[in-house]
């Protein structure tokens, strides 16, 4: 599918590391490790007691993130979940930034659910009660100046016509943007 050109990421890592066949399949359940460990460490550092932790880390494994690297050969979705998660409750805003330059070349759904996990970040952070307008602008947008450079190099790289099969995808989507875009808050 065309979506799969742009997830770059897994296999440069697998080339340069050397990861040849099934070996390289390691990939996504290293990136099921590593969500499971961002969830405990996240679960932990609020308070959640082992047993607590345990039953949600049960709940997590239950979840697409998990079920689909472990299914479905190749697939790194567990990547995309634990820059999400980290994105939303991690503490530093810095940490937006290697997630924002390098999760968008694993999988372009990390663009997508980038807006919601910057929402999470900025009412955990002062509450979605007293949320003030102008810091979750400000968290929004340190999260698209990151994304900058994917989409800089995404769009510069296409041949600029929009007759290949991600031009008519993208003018599609803006095209059809005007029908649903109203239903954005749901």
């Amino acid at each position: 599918p065309i979506s799969m050109q742009w997830r770059l990421l897994p296999p440069l890592v697998c080339h340069a590391l050397g990861l040849r066949g099934r070996a390289a399949l390691a990939v996504p359940w290293l990136g099921v490790l590593v969500l499971l460990a961002t969830c405990t460490a996240l679960l932990r550092r609020e308070g959640l007691s082992r047993l607590q932790t345990a039953l949600a880390l049960a709940l997590a494994g239950t979840t697409s993130a998990v079920t689909v690297p472990l299914g479905w050969l190749g697939m790194n979705d567990a990547w995309v979940w634990a820059g999400l998660v980290g994105v939303a409750f991690g503490r530093s805003l810095w940490s937006l930034v290697p997630a924002c330059l390098l999760l968008p070349w694993v999988d372009e759904r990390f663009v997508i659910g980038l807006p919601l996990a910057l929402l999470v970040r900025a009412a955990v952070e002062s509450g979605l009660e007293t949320l003030p307008f102008r810091r979750l602008v400000a968290t929004l947008a340190w999260g698209a100046a990151w994304l900058l450079p994917y989409a800089v190099l995404r769009l510069g790289l296409r041949d600029g016509s929009l007759s290949d099969a991600s031009g008519v995808f993208l003018r599609d989507t803006l095209t059809g943007c005007l029908s649903w875009l109203p239903f954005a808050p749901l």
